[in-house]
C-alpha cells in the first residue's frame, strides 16, 4: 500500500474504475484525500482505485473540547461535501478557493484549498467562457 495525497494522480480512467477517496479528470484518476491506495477487484472484475484515509498521528489529534464540537469525519472535505469557500486568485482557466466551512461545521482556519476549474462553471459555451467575469477574488461560493 502507497500513501498519496491530494491531487495526485494515481492512474488512467482506461485502466482503473474511481472509487472512494478519488475523483475523475480528463481521464485520469486522482486523489481526494491522504490516504492509503487500495486496488480491489469489483465484482464485474474491473480493478478499482481507493484512497483510503490515513491515520491522525497523535501530536495532531484534537483536544476533548475540539472533539465534543466537532467530529474527524467533519474536518477534512470529501467527494460529495456541500463546502463554503472564498475566492482567493483567479486565473485564466481556474479559480482558487479557501474552504472555509465543510457542510454546517466552520472550520477555524482555511486549512484546505480548492480549485474551480473553467470545465466545471457551466456546461454550455465554455471555451468563450472568461473566469474574471464569473468570479473575482473574495466571493463567497457554495
Amino acid at each position: 500500500n502507497e500513501l498519496t495525497f491530494p491531487g495526485q494522480c494515481l492512474g488512467s480512467c482506461r485502466d482503473f474504475r474511481a472509487a472512494s477517496g478519488t475523483y475523475l479528470y480528463l481521464g485520469k484518476i486522482f486523489a481526494s484525500q491522504k490516504g492509503q491506495v487500495k486496488r480491489v477487484i469489483a465484482d464485474d472484475g474491473a480493478e478499482e482505485l481507493s484512497v483510503c484515509p490515513a491515520a491522525v498521528p497523535k501530536d495532531e489529534a484534537m483536544s476533548d473540547s475540539d472533539a465534543a464540537t466537532t467530529t474527524e469525519d467533519e474536518l477534512v472535505p470529501r467527494v460529495g461535501d456541500i463546502v463554503f469557500g472564498r475566492i482567493t486568485k483567479v486565473e485564466e482557466r481556474s479559480a482558487r478557493v479557501d474552504i472555509l466551512s465543510i457542510g454546517d461545521a466552520p472550520l477555524k482556519q482555511a486549512h484546505f484549498t480548492g480549485m474551480i476549474f473553467k470545465e466545471n462553471v457551466r456546461r454550455y459555451d465554455r471555451d468563450n467562457l472568461q473566469m474574471h467575469k464569473c468570479f473575482i477574488p473574495n466571493d463567497v461560493v457554495q
